[in-house]
């Protein structure tokens, strides 16, 4: 299943990526670190509002959690694991040292990339 929405997301993405970067570069003077969190899929109702029924969205999640050679750690993450890089990166004591990056916390899917590889329809037909 093909979106055409994906180009628009993923340019989204990579624009969040650079803004992070130019807002620290200008912010740093002024005592503000500015990091960014880039996570991979979250259990959310994102896929709903996306467009997919509730049990489309969750054969997406199950089948997530059975390609670990789509996604590494084999899940998807829930939302407290995300808001818990937040907190490490709001921490001063602990990041002080980390400006302008963005996080990738997805579960090892940005080392293989195997997310675009599967036809989504075959997914949510199975």
């Amino acid at each position: 299943m093909h979106n055409v929405q994906t180009p628009y997301y993923a340019i989204a993405k990579a624009g969040l990526d650079q803004l992070t970067r130019s807002l620290a570069i200008d912010l740093i003077e002024h005592g503000v670190r500015v990091n960014g969190v880039s996570p991979g899929i979250v259990k959310t109702s994102f896929m709903e509002k996306s467009g997919l029924t509730k049990e489309q969205a969750d054969k997406v999640y199950d089948f997530f959690g059975t390609q670990k050679y789509s996604c590494p750690r084999g899940k998807y993450a829930e939302p407290m694991e995300i808001a818990n890089v937040i907190a490490f990166l709001a921490d001063r004591r602990a990041s002080s040292f980390i400006i302008g990056q963005t996080i990738v916390a997805d579960g090892g899917m940005s080392l293989i990339m195997g997310a675009y590889s599967y036809d989504y329809e075959k997914v949510l037909a199975s």
